[in-house]
C-alpha cells in the first residue's frame, strides 16, 4: 500500500474513533432503572444522579398479548453505547436489546432459560460484545448456570452449569461475578474458566438467602445488598469494610434491597422492592434517593471495563501521530534501501 494512502487511512480511522466515542444515548453519570409494570408493561427510565427523570423506554416483549409475570428484570449498558440490554421475562425470558438511536428492539433467547419467580432474581451484565444473564432451574426448565449471549450474532453459550445464580455482574476489573445463595462465583468472561468462590454470607455473618445482589469495582472489592435494608462494601475475600442500613436511615423506600451497581466514577446505585433508588459513593458518605415506580427497581450505572474502554480524543490523536511517524520512518527506510541498491 502507498505510504501516504496508509497514513490517510490511519488518520481517518482515528478521527472516527474520536467522534464515535462521544456518542451516548445515556448521559455519562446518569443511571438506568428498570421497573416492572406487573400486569401489562415494563419501563426503563433514565435519571440524573439528582433523581430527575430524563427519558423513558417502554420495554417491548416479543409475544402479544403480554404474558402476566414476564416483566423486565435487570438491565445493562456500557457507557457511551446506544444499546440497552434487558433481562425480559421470568419463565420465558428474552434478552431484549433497545437500540436507542431509532427506538427499535431485538430479542434473543435460549432453550431452557428461566428464572425463579422472585422479584429480585434475574441478573444481566455486559462485557465487550457479550451479555451475561443468570439461569435458574424451574419446572419444565431444569437447566441452570450462566448464559453468555453474543451481540454480534453468534449463538448463546451456557456455562457454569453446576451453579444456580440469581444475580450476575461484570466487575470493573473485567471478571464475571455470579451470586448463588450467598456465595459469589467468579469467572473469566473470555474463556469462561472458573477463578474462585467467595462465601459472602459467612464473611458478613448474614443469612445466605438474604443477599440479593452484588457488584465489584476495579480493585475487586465487592458491594452487596440484603433483604434487610443493608448495603455492604467488602474486600476481595468478602470481609466487611463498610456497611450502612439504608432503610433505617430513611434513604430506601423498603427494607428489601434487590439490586446494586457501581460505576467507574465511584457511584454506587441501589434499587429496592418499593421502587426506591439510592445513589451514594464508595465511602457511603453522601446519599440521594428518589422513587422510580410502584414495585421493584433494578438499576444500572453505565461503566466501562478494561475490555471496552474507548480511546479518549487525546489518546486517539496521539495514536494517529505515532502511526504517522512510524509510517514516515518506514518510508525513509524503504527509500534508503532503494538508494543503497
Amino acid at each position: 500500500m502507498n505510504v501516504r494512502r496508509f497514513v490517510s487511512c490511519v488518520t481517518v480511522a482515528c478521527v472516527g474513533l474520536v467522534l464515535g466515542s462521544q456518542a451516548a444515548p445515556v448521559t455519562p453519570g446518569n443511571i438506568l432503572v428498570s421497573v416492572d409494570g406487573v400486569i401489562d408493561s415494563s419501563v426503563v427510565h433514565e435519571y440524573t444522579p439528582g433523581g430527575v427523570l430524563v427519558q423513558s423506554f417502554p420495554v417491548e416483549y416479543p409475544i402479544s398479548p403480554f404474558p402476566i409475570g414476564e416483566g423486565a428484570r435487570d438491565i445493562a449498558i456500557k457507557l457511551g453505547h446506544t444499546d440497552v440490554h434487558v433481562f425480559n421475562g421470568t419463565f420465558d425470558p428474552y434478552l431484549s436489546t433497545l437500540d436507542s438511536t431509532d427506538s427499535t428492539w431485538t430479542h434473543q433467547t435460549m432453550a431452557g432459560w428461566s428464572t425463579v419467580n422472585n422479584v429480585s432474581f434475574g441478573g444481566a451484565a455486559v462485557y465487550g460484545q457479550y451479555v451475561f444473564v443468570t439461569d435458574m432451574g424451574t419446572s419444565g426448565d431444569p437447566e441452570e448456570g450462566i448464559i453468555r449471549f453474543d451481540t454480534t450474532g453468534s449463538g448463546p453459550v451456557r456455562f457454569a452449569t453446576s451453579i444456580e445464580p440469581s444475580d450476575v455482574n461484570i466487575g470493573l476489573n473485567g471478571m464475571v461475578y455470579a451470586l448463588e445463595n450467598g456465595t459469589v462465583h467468579i469467572y473469566d468472561p473470555d474463556t469462561l474458566v472458573f477463578q474462585q468462590s467467595v462465601d459472602l454470607s459467612t464473611a458478613l455473618g448474614i443469612g445466605a438467602g438474604d443477599i440479593r445482589s452484588i457488584a465489584a469495582n476495579a480493585a475487586g472489592q465487592m458491594f452487596a445488598v440484603d433483604w434487610n435494608g443493608n448495603l455492604y462494601k467488602t474486600d476481595t475475600s468478602g470481609n466487611s469494610l463498610l456497611s450502612v442500613d439504608l432503610f433505617a436511615l430513611g434513604h430506601a423506600q423498603s427494607d428489601s434491597l434487590m439490586d446494586v451497581d457501581v460505576s467507574n466514577s465511584g457511584t454506587v446505585v441501589v434499587g429496592d422492592f418499593g421502587s426506591g433508588v439510592v445513589i451514594t459513593n464508595e465511602n457511603f458518605s453522601t446519599f440521594t434517593s428518589f422513587v422510580a415506580g410502584s414495585l421493584g427497581a433494578f438499576v444500572a450505572a453505565p461503566s466501562y471495563t478494561s475490555a471496552d474502554l474507548p480511546l479518549s480524543p487525546v489518546t486517539a490523536v496521539l495514536l494517529a501521530v505515532a502511526l504517522v511517524a512510524v509510517s514516515l520512518a518506514a518510508q525513509r527506510r524503504m527509500q534508503q534501501h532503494s538508494q543503497d541498491h
